[in-house]
Parts: C-alpha cells; sequence; structure tokens
C-alpha cells in the first residue's frame, strides 16, 4: 500500500492543481511513499481454503494519534487459480498541505515486463502501453519547465483506465491483477501494478467542481472504501 502526495497550491490560479478531474502528485517526487505499516497479522490456515488477515496502522506525525489505518485479507482457495485480495481502507488522514492519492500495489519480484503493461478497454480487448510511449506523437517534447524542470507529468501521464485486469509480461510468464471496479492504474516500475483506490485533495482543479476533493461520512471522517482484487 503506497500514496502519491497531491499537489496543491492555491497561490497558482492556474488549474495545475491535483483535483477531482486531474491527478498531479507533487513536484520532484518521482515513487510512491509507503502508506502504512504492518500492525499485526493472523492465519488461518483450513483443508481447502487458507486466509491471511494483516493489520496496518501508522501514527499520524502531527496529531501523533493513531490512523492510516487499512485491513488486508488475503484468501487463497485450492479450487480456484487465483489469490483474493479484501483491502479495507480505514479514512485517510485530515488533510494539511498536501492530500493522499492512495494506490494499492502489487509487486512480482526479479519480473521484468520491459517497461510495457497493458490495460483493458471497456472490458472487451487488452491494450499495450509502453511507458512514456506513445506511437502517434513525442510523448516527452514538452516536458521541459524552465521554471520547475524536475516535474513529474510522466507519473500521471502514464496512468489509464482499467476497467477489469491489468497485466504484465515477462517472456512465458504473465502476472495480472483484476479489480472489482473501474479505477486509473500503471505500471512505473518492473514488475509493479498500481491501482488508485482513494483520493482525497485539499485544493480544486479549477476544472468546474469548484470544491477540493474530499468525502465525509456521517460523522466528517472520510469515507472508507474497501476493494477486492484477484491475482
Amino acid at each position: 500500500m503506497r500514496y502519491w502526495p497531491s499537489y496543491c497550491n492555491t497561490f497558482d490560479g492556474n488549474g495545475r492543481n491535483s483535483g477531482a478531474y486531474d491527478f498531479r502528485p507533487i513536484d520532484n517526487l518521482f515513487e510512491s511513499l509507503t502508506y502504512s505499516e504492518l500492525a499485526d497479522a493472523k492465519i488461518q490456515k483450513g483443508s481447502i481454503i487458507s486466509k491471511m488477515t494483516f493489520y496496518f496502522e501508522k501514527i499520524d506525525k502531527r496529531t501523533k494519534e493513531m490512523g492510516m489505518k487499512a485491513i488486508v485479507h488475503v484468501t487463497v482457495d485450492q479450487d480456484l487459480e487465483v489469490v483474493k485480495f479484501d483491502l479495507d481502507l480505514n479514512s485517510l488522514p485530515k488533510q494539511y498541505l498536501n492530500g493522499y492519492e492512495f494506490v494499492a500495489t502489487f509487486d512480482a519480484k526479479n519480473f521484468d515486463n520491459n517497461q510495457t503493461f497493458y490495460t483493458d478497454s471497456n472490458g472487451l480487448e487488452m491494450q499495450k502501453r509502453i511507458l512514456n510511449y506513445r506511437s502517434f506523437y513525442n510523448f516527452t517534447e514538452y516536458w521541459t519547465d524552465a521554471v520547475n524542470p524536475a516535474h513529474n507529468q510522466n507519473i500521471s501521464g502514464n496512468y489509464y483506465p482499467v476497467n477489469s485486469a491489468m497485466a504484465l509480461k515477462d517472456n512465458s510468464l504473465q502476472f495480472t491483477v483484476s479489480n472489482d471496479r473501474s479505477q486509473g492504474g500503471s505500471s512505473l516500475k518492473n514488475g509493479r501494478i498500481e491501482l488508485m483506490q482513494n483520493r482525497q485533495t485539499p485544493c480544486d482543479d479549477d476544472k468546474g467542481v469548484d470544491e477540493h476533493l474530499n468525502e465525509t461520512d456521517a460523522f466528517g471522517n472520510g469515507i472508507r472504501v474497501p476493494a477486492t482484487y484477484y491475482l
């Protein structure tokens, strides 16, 4: 579980903030950050089904309160050819300066997909995606920014809609993750699949909503977002 701190500059006034329509991590960050830490684990082993439950939490350095909680249920069924991941994500931390763009990440060790991955198109067929590449124009030509030479447009620029599955290939091996809803996703490093599960941004992106992205429950806390993945 990792996250991208969302970019927010209230003095910009040019619609470059991360918001409901735009996904933009903070500048000079090219690797997502660890969201939470493993606090406990339980294993239940049966003759047909085995289940592992992992509990994650982390102390908020600002409030000194325990937060960033999540529970991951991993189910292995000998009759199925997939491993089921139920990720119960608790409320995202309260916003201060930057927001949280939470991603569920899946890593295959020593897996070389040659910066190439595949996403489904409307659940009908898989589309080949190549990192930092478009066949019909120079994807990196306009990345030069005199004001901010170390920006990271390649992060959001390599995100694609994922309706039901995303896959990596390494010769005869294939690593596939299926999701239970439409999400944004990418493979920004070899062997990794990341899917956006929840977002919370403190600024508006000036694309029409005219409010920052902050969905709360009846008690004013961030909404809980559970999701299921099959590997």
